[in-house]
């Protein structure tokens, strides 16, 4: 996906992201997650906040902010296995539209993305370290058309710096939170061409104001073949 940010870089994004949102918004998402197999990980924080009213709960302008950081190794086109590091950071405005009520909802995203990719050792066959700059657009689905059924679906697709991702989660609701079911995800960027098939556990209730996720699976590369993968995530709101 030059130097690598420095970990003093991320908690100055961190706050800044934090700063940002104590002064412009009363209601605050929090998001963090990590998610791997022996191929590469991926790690992120961010956070949301809304910037037309003061709540999160309603229609309106969302501000995103996310620092990320990918390790991933690939074959390159001389059939060597090289290895990557791409941190990341990503600014994005969107919209908020609930669909009836909570459970149901779309948001949009739109904006900007500085990524600091380092290959080794180097490919001379990939752009992955002069494309630094790009336009990241993203969409978020949940739908829950009756009580015991969920279905959620996530996409992004980044210009210039060629990233798409897609995930679909269909889930039985076990409680009015928490929701059990398959996961399907595909990855494609410069370098590989993935697919994810596994079993994700969401929302469970950890405290009052967070909840946690985990996903297993399978992930198979284009190139190299299968993997099991693992995830967690942990959303939490003020």
């Amino acid at each position: 996906m030059i130097k690598a940010l420095s970990s003093d870089r991320f908690r100055l994004a961190v706050l800044l992201a934090l700063m940002s949102g104590s002064a412009v918004a009363t209601d605050i998402l929090l998001l963090a997650g990590y998610s791997g197999s022996k191929r590469g990980t991926y790690g992120y924080l961010g956070a949301v906040m809304p910037i037309s009213s003061p709540y999160l709960y309603k229609d309106g302008w969302l501000l995103r902010l996310w620092v990320a950081q990918a390790d991933f190794t690939y074959l390159s086109v001389l059939g060597r296995e090289t290895k990557g590091r791409a941190p990341e950071l990503e600014a994005s405005l969107g919209y908020l539209k609930y669909l009836g009520d909570k459970n149901n909802r779309l948001t949009v995203y739109l904006g900007g993305v500085h990524r600091n990719g380092r290959l080794r050792p180097d490919d001379p066959f990939s752009n992955i370290e002069h494309r630094r700059n790009g336009i990241r657009i993203q969409g978020d689905l949940s739908l829950r058309p009756i009580e015991t059924f969920d279905f959620s679906m996530m996409a992004s697709n980044t210009a210039r710096i060629e990233d798409k991702w897609l995930r679909l989660r269909p889930g039985y609701v076990i409680q009015e939170r928490i929701v059990l079911g398959p996961e399907l995800v595909f990855l494609r960027g410069e370098a590989y061409s993935r697919k994810r098939v596994g079993i994700s556990l969401e929302s469970v209730p950890l405290g009052r104001n967070a909840v946690v996720a985990f996903s297993v699976g399978r992930e198979k590369d284009r190139v190299q073949g299968s993997a099991s993968y693992a995830g967690m995530s942990l959303i939490s709101w003020f």
